[in-house]
């Protein structure tokens, strides 16, 4: 929850924030999956470290659960009217109405399905088939996090409420390039680590 909220002010409602930061603390404005999704690694790696237990170890059984949630989210966020993609005249487009709340000015136009739904739905299954073939033991936090990254860099480009950074960027795309480097950069760094070993055993508290 509060990885959300402060996502939510500090890179997609950004001049709210700095006109008056308290604003962080009131009612007002939303959530942001990223931060919560951000926020929940870091809380598990806090509880696994006041608990004893392995954190890499962990995560292996909740990365494939964590992405059909952020899959089936993203289908209630489009269905809020949320997140909405740029206008197009394919097939799969659709119209909110003018009457409902979510309906605005800007977006009278046929709009893409967001395809996070299946993106996200797709790096669960190919989660899901690491875990079950053993293939990346107590890499699948890494895993996860590369593919989230990769999701949302692709994600960005299709989205109307784009929130610029530096360039043509998103700050999502900006965050999710980062998170991109750290998930292959773990999954190669405990790659070298336990070459020779395996990885440490489970410890579970």
């Amino acid at each position: 929850m509060v990885g959300a909220r402060v996502f939510h002010y500090l890179f997609w409602d950004t001049q709210r924030f700095l006109a008056d930061p308290t604003i962080l603390f009131t009612g007002a404005g939303g959530m942001a999956v990223m931060g919560a999704t951000v926020g929940t690694g870091f809380g598990g790696w806090v509880y696994c470290r006041l608990t004893g237990a392995n954190f890499l170890h962990w995560c292996d059984g909740l990365m494939a659960p964590i992405c059909i949630c952020l899959s089936l989210g993203r289908m209630a966020c489009f269905l809020n009217g949320d997140a909405y993609g740029m206008p197009t005249a394919s097939s799969w487009g659709m119209v909110f109405s003018e009457d409902s709340l979510d309906w605005t000015a800007q977006w009278k136009a046929l709009h893409h399905l967001y395809a996070e739904v299946v993106l996200m739905f797709g790096a669960f299954l190919f989660v899901l088939w690491l875990q079950r073939t053993g293939r990346a033991k107590q890499k699948l936090f890494f895993v996860f996090w590369a593919l989230y990254g990769a999701n949302r860099l692709v994600i960005e480009t299709l989205r109307f409420d784009r929130n610029i950074a530096f360039g043509n960027l998103t700050y999502a795309q900006l965050i999710s390039i980062v998170l991109i480097l750290y998930g292959i950069g773990g999954v190669l760094y405990t790659r070298a680590k336990w070459r020779d070993s395996g990885p440490p055993a489970p410890v579970l508290k």
